[in-house]
């Protein structure tokens, strides 16, 4: 994913420093590069880069921080030196000297204080009550009497957190099972997440195809969450997946959210070079007039249209 603005932005992560900048010029730029050093290694997409232009200062060729130096050369012949940040892999918190609670274990007060969260839509709310049940339901007067209608969409009880505590319980003693680091993730706005499931099951007959409805509960760690219901979404018929962000579960090193720090790279012009590239600045002019086309023919169709709603003798 590229977002462009002043500066230069990119998802993209390197395991070789030098791989990274010739993806940056080949495909951002679609320029010719000469790279000093050729260490080219794999490559995934799970860190932020930026990139910054900041322009000479006249100290920035002396920069003594542990940045490694990486001289590029445009096809218009400008001559930058871009400071790349060593990209070290953040160890993980070491699962082996964790003895604290399993996941359900750290999520369990918020079943036992029959905690429930909702979610408005247009015509439905949905109530999900922690460790107990989904509810989809809309209420509607009728004189003095409420009309109420709703399904289940899954129900849970103390045997099903009894069986699934044991199963996780063995998992957070057993060595080999804590060394396969299995804990199932889920791309949420772009991060991968961790989650632990809940399935909630037995609920109100579907009449598409006369099974109960089920629902996947995937708890989420969100430390400024407040267990709240983060989507939720019909995933085949009467089947559906409900995310919920909780601070509970940061406490397990596990479940713990991928880092998405951005990595800043700093690119000094040499010798007489542009701030910034000229084919950089022209892609940058471009997208900015195409906006401004956009906007123009969107506020365009909306006066048309009104004008088309308002009675001819108003006019």
């Amino acid at each position: 994913m590229f977002l462009w603005n002043n500066n230069v932005r990119l998802k993209m992560v390197p395991k070789g420093d030098y791989y990274l900048l010739l993806l940056i010029w080949n495909c951002i730029f679609n320029i010719g590069i000469l790279i000093q050093g050729t260490d080219v290694k794999g490559f995934d997409d799970t860190v932020l880069f930026k990139i910054n232009w900041p322009g000479r200062s006249g100290n920035e060729l002396l920069d003594t921080s542990d940045a490694e130096p990486l001289v590029v050369t445009t096809e218009n012949n400008e001559r930058y030196k871009c400071l790349l940040p060593h990209f070290q892999e953040k160890e993980k918190d070491s699962i082996d000297t964790y003895n604290g609670p399993n996941p359900l274990e750290l999520l369990a007060p918020l079943f036992t204080q029959s905690s429930c969260s909702y979610r408005l839509e247009s015509y439905w709310t949905y109530e999900l009550c922690h460790g107990r049940y989904v509810r989809q339901y809309h209420e509607e007067r009728e004189g003095k009497k409420m009309k109420l209608q709703e399904y289940y969409l899954g129900k849970w009880n103390k045997t099903q957190f009894a069986k699934l505590n044991d199963e996780l319980s063995r998992q957070e003693h057993d060595k080999d099972l804590k060394a396969s680091d299995d804990v199932p993730m889920k791309k949420i706005d772009g991060l991968n997440m961790p989650y632990l499931q809940v399935n909630m099951s037995d609920g109100t007959l579907c009449d598409l195809n006369g099974k109960p409805r089920l629902t996947k509960v995937l708890y989420v760690c969100y430390s400024h969450g407040k267990h709240d219901i983060f989507s939720l979404k019909e995933t085949s018929t009467c089947e559906y997946e409900v995310i919920v962000l909780s601070p509970l579960l940061c406490k397990h090193p596990r479940y713990k959210p991928q880092e998405s720090g951005e990595n800043i790279i700093n690119c000094h012009p040499v010798e007489g070079s542009p701030k910034k590239p000229k084919n950089l600045i022209a892609m940058e002019a471009e997208s900015l007039k195409l906006r401004h086309q956009k906007i123009t023919v969107r506020i365009t169709a909306n006066v048309t249209k009104y004008l088309m709603l308002v009675p001819t003798q108003l006019l």
